[in-house]
């Protein structure tokens, strides 16, 4: 082993010290008498050793007065619990949104530390300045999140006894303000009517034909734009009119679906009529048959950045509609790709389904929550669902 405890000859009796010899280089650290000498040597021996067996550090000088030998930084320990645990167990998107938390918010004031010298005052302390920076409380959450768990991996690792963050409550008034934080509902404008949602179709046959396709799908399905990116022909049931959702595309990479729910939906029978002349005219474009992808690019393959579709194909033709709708009607709306999401619930709503359907084609975690967001178009429809009565109970 490159760095073993030893008791030191000639210093007295029960005097211990930590012996290395790594990479042609020899070093003796002395920890102290006694047994709180030989407990600080074995620990910090099998830190060393951890280190090497990591590949991450050579021998360490030590720049204290004590001469003690420098355990680990924390961000050796961040990137470490990053590579190995967190791609292991999370999404890519959830993935990179860490690995940025740790870039933009941790490393900078921890990174350098020690992590075996970070207590739990310090970490309250950072905690405090980052509310103070008006984080909403979910970032705040986040951020704490990502520390527990680097503290947990070396925990696991042998290298600290505790987890100083465990059970760590900063009391604070955004705490207070967002205790009882409920989903925020939609608005009206938020939602393109019908007339308003015709003419945007409209505008993509005429303009962009092979992303009209593309735009009725979502339109029809209220799917998120990652979702109808990824999908193949052999998800595409024509006989039942369902088409299944395995996957979707997050940050131009092939994810796993939010929520991790893969889920059916259903077609519509004009849905299930322009998929398939839709298959007809671009046949020849495929190059894998039915394991093709349905919307493709220019050189054949998926459209994997759903942004620069936006931002090329979608708000271009969006913005012309915007222009007409505020000519006829006097009304000034922002049309972005996930507005569709909401028109088709709007439109489920309107036609009468209940919120479990509703939830379920939208592939929400649960019906409370599609309830949150259209609380008000259920309840507009109220007036609506009583009058059925009268088709049984006669005056």
């Amino acid at each position: 082993m490159p760095a073993k405890a030893v008791e030191v000859p000639n210093k007295g009796s029960n005097s211990w010290a930590v012996r290395i010899n790594h990479k042609g280089r020899r070093k003796l650290e002395r920890t102290g008498k006694g047994e709180k000498g030989k407990k600080e040597a074995i620990k910090i021996a099998k830190m060393f050793n951890k280190q090497i067996k990591h590949g991450n550090l050579g021998l360490i000088k030590s720049e204290d007065k004590k001469k003690k030998i420098q355990l680990f930084a924390f961000k050796i320990y961040a990137w470490l619990w990053h590579k190995k645990y967190s791609k292991n167990k999370n999404k890519r998107s959830t993935q990179d949104d860490y690995g940025g938390i740790l870039r933009n918010h941790i490393l900078p004031p921890l990174g350098e530390k020690q992590i075996n010298e970070i207590t739990r005052l310090e970490l309250i302390e950072f905690f405090q300045g980052i509310y103070n920076k008006n984080y909403s409380y979910s970032t705040v959450t986040h951020i704490k999140n990502v520390i527990s768990n680097v503290f947990n991996y070396a925990v696991d690792e042998g290298v600290i006894e505790f987890n100083p963050v465990h059970r760590l409550k900063i009391p604070h008034r955004t705490e207070v303000k967002n205790s009882n934080k409920t989903t925020k509902p939609i608005t009206n404008s938020q939602i393109l009517e019908y007339d308003e949602l015709q003419l945007l179709l409209d505008e993509f046959k005429f303009e962009e034909p092979y992303h009209y396709y593309l735009v009725f799908t979502i339109a029809c399905t209220g799917m998120r734009i990652g979702e109808a990116l990824a999908l193949q022909w052999q998800d595409i049931d024509f006989d039942n009119r369902i088409i299944s959702l395995e996957r979707a595309f997050a940050r131009g990479r092939l994810d796993d679906l939010k929520n991790y729910q893969r889920r059916n939906v259903d077609m519509s029978e004009n849905l299930a009529k322009i998929l398939k002349e839709f298959y007809e005219l671009y046949r020849d474009k495929m190059k894998d048959g039915i394991e093709s992808w349905l919307f493709l690019n220019t050189k054949g393959g998926p459209i994997r950045r759903s942004d620069n579709w936006r931002k090329r194909i979608f708000i271009p033709i969006a913005e012309v509609v915007e222009k007409k709708i505020k000519d006829e009607n006097k009304k000034t709306k922002k049309i972005r790709p996930h507005m569709l999401r909401h028109t088709f619930s709007s439109m489920l709503i309107d036609q009468g389904a209940d919120p479990k359907y509703v939830s379920t084609q939208l592939g929400h975690h649960s019906v409370k929550f599609t309830l949150d967001i259209y609380c008000h178009l259920f309840e507009k429809r109220k007036d609506k669902q009583v009058d059925k009565l009268d088709n049984v109970i006669k005056i």
